[in-house]
Protein backbone atom coordinates (compact mmCIF):
# COMPACT_ATOMS: atom_id res chain seq x y z
CA UNK A 1 0.00 0.00 0.00
CA UNK A 2 1.39 3.46 -1.18
CA UNK A 3 0.91 6.61 -0.27
CA UNK A 4 -1.52 7.11 -3.39
CA UNK A 5 -3.79 4.40 -2.06
CA UNK A 6 -4.18 5.95 0.89
CA UNK A 7 -5.18 8.99 0.10
CA UNK A 8 -7.50 7.42 -2.55
CA UNK A 9 -9.11 5.43 0.28
CA UNK A 10 -9.43 8.76 2.62
CA UNK A 11 -11.13 10.33 -0.68
CA UNK A 12 -13.25 7.72 -0.57
CA UNK A 13 -14.32 7.73 2.76
CA UNK A 14 -14.11 10.94 4.20
CA UNK A 15 -16.65 10.63 6.89
CA UNK A 16 -14.65 7.50 8.51
CA UNK A 17 -11.80 8.73 8.19
CA UNK A 18 -12.50 12.34 10.06
CA UNK A 19 -14.00 9.87 12.86
CA UNK A 20 -11.41 7.93 13.35
CA UNK A 21 -9.20 10.91 13.52
CA UNK A 22 -11.64 13.15 16.11
CA UNK A 23 -11.33 9.12 18.14
CA UNK A 24 -7.83 9.38 18.27
CA UNK A 25 -7.63 13.23 18.97
CA UNK A 26 -10.04 12.66 21.81
CA UNK A 27 -8.30 9.36 23.52
CA UNK A 28 -4.76 11.07 23.46
CA UNK A 29 -6.57 14.15 24.95
CA UNK A 30 -8.21 11.80 27.51
CA UNK A 31 -4.91 9.77 28.57
CA UNK A 32 -3.08 13.13 28.61
CA UNK A 33 -5.57 15.13 30.48
CA UNK A 34 -6.79 12.14 33.07
CA UNK A 35 -4.04 13.31 36.09
CA UNK A 36 -5.77 16.60 35.94
CA UNK A 37 -9.91 14.90 36.60
CA UNK A 38 -8.62 14.52 40.57
CA UNK A 39 -7.22 17.87 40.42
CA UNK A 40 -10.12 19.48 39.30
CA UNK A 41 -12.56 16.94 41.49
CA UNK A 42 -10.23 18.07 44.74
CA UNK A 43 -10.62 22.05 43.81
CA UNK A 44 -14.03 21.42 43.47
CA UNK A 45 -14.18 20.36 46.79
CA UNK A 46 -12.56 23.03 48.37
CA UNK A 47 -14.47 25.85 46.51
CA UNK A 48 -17.66 23.57 48.00
CA UNK A 49 -16.44 24.45 51.33
CA UNK A 50 -15.80 27.43 51.03
CA UNK A 51 -18.81 28.50 49.51
CA UNK A 52 -20.36 26.80 52.55
CA UNK A 53 -18.25 28.56 55.31
CA UNK A 54 -19.29 31.46 53.25
CA UNK A 55 -23.16 30.59 53.44
CA UNK A 56 -22.31 30.16 57.21
CA UNK A 57 -20.70 33.36 57.88
CA UNK A 58 -23.69 35.34 56.45
CA UNK A 59 -26.20 33.47 57.79
CA UNK A 60 -24.47 33.79 61.69
CA UNK A 61 -23.02 37.07 60.59
CA UNK A 62 -26.41 38.99 60.24
CA UNK A 63 -26.69 39.42 64.25
CA UNK A 64 -23.54 40.09 64.91
CA UNK A 65 -23.95 44.03 66.10
CA UNK A 66 -26.75 42.64 68.30
CA UNK A 67 -24.45 40.20 69.98
CA UNK A 68 -21.31 42.23 70.10
CA UNK A 69 -23.96 44.53 72.33
CA UNK A 70 -25.17 41.92 74.51
CA UNK A 71 -21.78 40.35 75.53
CA UNK A 72 -20.33 43.83 76.22
CA UNK A 73 -23.34 44.14 78.73
CA UNK A 74 -22.65 40.96 79.91
CA UNK A 75 -18.64 42.03 80.83
CA UNK A 76 -19.97 45.19 81.90
CA UNK A 77 -22.33 43.16 84.51
CA UNK A 78 -18.90 41.23 85.27
CA UNK A 79 -17.35 44.24 85.71
CA UNK A 80 -19.36 45.44 88.34
CA UNK A 81 -19.35 42.28 90.60
CA UNK A 82 -15.55 41.83 90.61
CA UNK A 83 -13.67 43.26 93.15
CA UNK A 84 -10.20 45.17 93.20
CA UNK A 85 -8.01 44.36 96.12
CA UNK A 86 -6.01 47.66 97.00
CA UNK A 87 -10.03 48.25 97.98
CA UNK A 88 -9.29 46.95 100.98
CA UNK A 89 -12.07 49.18 103.16
CA UNK A 90 -14.70 48.76 100.37
CA UNK A 91 -14.27 44.98 100.07
CA UNK A 92 -14.20 44.47 103.78
CA UNK A 93 -17.95 46.70 104.17
CA UNK A 94 -19.65 43.98 101.58
CA UNK A 95 -18.99 41.89 104.40
CA UNK A 96 -20.21 43.69 107.21
CA UNK A 97 -23.33 44.57 105.30
CA UNK A 98 -24.42 41.03 105.44
CA UNK A 99 -23.30 40.88 109.08
CA UNK A 100 -25.97 43.67 109.86
CA UNK A 101 -28.34 42.28 107.42
CA UNK A 102 -28.23 38.88 109.23
CA UNK A 103 -27.60 39.76 112.88
CA UNK A 104 -24.09 37.49 112.99
CA UNK A 105 -21.34 38.60 114.69
CA UNK A 106 -18.30 38.86 113.21
CA UNK A 107 -15.19 38.06 115.43
CA UNK A 108 -12.35 38.54 112.77
CA UNK A 109 -12.21 39.37 109.32
CA UNK A 110 -9.22 39.97 107.52
CA UNK A 111 -7.44 39.71 103.62
CA UNK A 112 -5.20 37.04 103.22
CA UNK A 113 -2.15 38.20 101.66
CA UNK A 114 -1.63 37.43 98.40
CA UNK A 115 0.49 33.43 97.41
CA UNK A 116 1.88 32.56 94.07
CA UNK A 117 0.60 29.15 93.56
CA UNK A 118 3.05 28.81 91.09
CA UNK A 119 0.22 27.07 88.20
CA UNK A 120 -1.02 28.50 85.23
CA UNK A 121 -1.24 32.89 85.65
CA UNK A 122 -4.51 34.07 84.81
CA UNK A 123 -4.05 37.53 83.79
CA UNK A 124 -7.32 38.67 82.94
CA UNK A 125 -8.71 37.88 86.92
CA UNK A 126 -7.51 36.25 90.18
CA UNK A 127 -8.65 35.34 93.59
CA UNK A 128 -8.84 37.50 96.79
CA UNK A 129 -8.40 35.33 99.54
CA UNK A 130 -11.03 36.32 103.07
CA UNK A 131 -11.12 35.00 106.32
CA UNK A 132 -13.71 35.36 108.90
CA UNK A 133 -14.86 34.14 112.07
CA UNK A 134 -18.83 34.41 112.06
CA UNK A 135 -20.66 33.55 115.53
CA UNK A 136 -24.54 33.94 115.67
CA UNK A 137 -27.57 30.89 115.76
CA UNK A 138 -28.00 28.28 112.80
CA UNK A 139 -30.34 30.26 111.41
CA UNK A 140 -28.37 33.63 111.45
CA UNK A 141 -25.58 31.62 109.93
CA UNK A 142 -27.25 29.76 106.74
CA UNK A 143 -29.07 33.44 106.46
CA UNK A 144 -25.59 34.72 105.95
CA UNK A 145 -24.79 32.20 104.06
CA UNK A 146 -27.81 33.17 101.70
CA UNK A 147 -26.51 36.91 101.21
CA UNK A 148 -23.34 35.57 100.41
CA UNK A 149 -24.22 33.35 98.02
CA UNK A 150 -27.50 35.58 96.68
CA UNK A 151 -25.03 38.69 97.05
CA UNK A 152 -23.41 40.86 94.14
CA UNK A 153 -19.90 39.33 94.13
CA UNK A 154 -18.83 36.28 93.08
CA UNK A 155 -17.37 33.92 95.54
CA UNK A 156 -15.38 30.77 95.73
CA UNK A 157 -16.00 28.69 99.25
CA UNK A 158 -12.28 27.31 100.29
CA UNK A 159 -13.23 25.85 103.43
CA UNK A 160 -15.36 26.66 106.89
CA UNK A 161 -15.57 24.91 110.31
CA UNK A 162 -18.68 24.85 112.19
CA UNK A 163 -18.17 24.80 115.93
CA UNK A 164 -21.15 25.12 118.72
CA UNK A 165 -20.19 28.03 120.50
CA UNK A 166 -19.44 28.08 124.24
CA UNK A 167 -22.22 29.59 125.19
CA UNK A 168 -24.78 27.16 125.64
CA UNK A 169 -27.99 29.55 126.90
CA UNK A 170 -27.91 30.68 123.83
CA UNK A 171 -26.71 27.73 121.30
CA UNK A 172 -24.71 30.03 119.38
CA UNK A 173 -22.52 28.84 116.26
CA UNK A 174 -19.08 29.48 115.27
CA UNK A 175 -18.22 29.72 111.79
CA UNK A 176 -14.70 29.61 110.12
CA UNK A 177 -14.65 30.61 106.60
CA UNK A 178 -11.76 30.62 104.43
CA UNK A 179 -13.25 32.40 100.51
CA UNK A 180 -11.84 34.10 97.68
CA UNK A 181 -13.63 37.20 95.48
CA UNK A 182 -13.11 36.82 92.12
CA UNK A 183 -11.15 40.01 91.48
CA UNK A 184 -8.61 41.87 89.57
CA UNK A 185 -5.07 41.29 89.70
CA UNK A 186 -3.25 44.68 91.23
Amino acid sequence: MTTQDLIERIKRYPIVCGSVIVLIACFLAYYFRMDLISDLEARHDEVAAKLMRVEHNLVAGTNLEEDLEAARAYVAKLEERVVRPSELALNLKYFYQFESETGVSLADLRQLAETDKGGKKNTVFRGVGYSAIVSGTFHQIVAYFDELESGPRIYRLKSFTLQRGRETAKSTVNLSINLELLGWPR
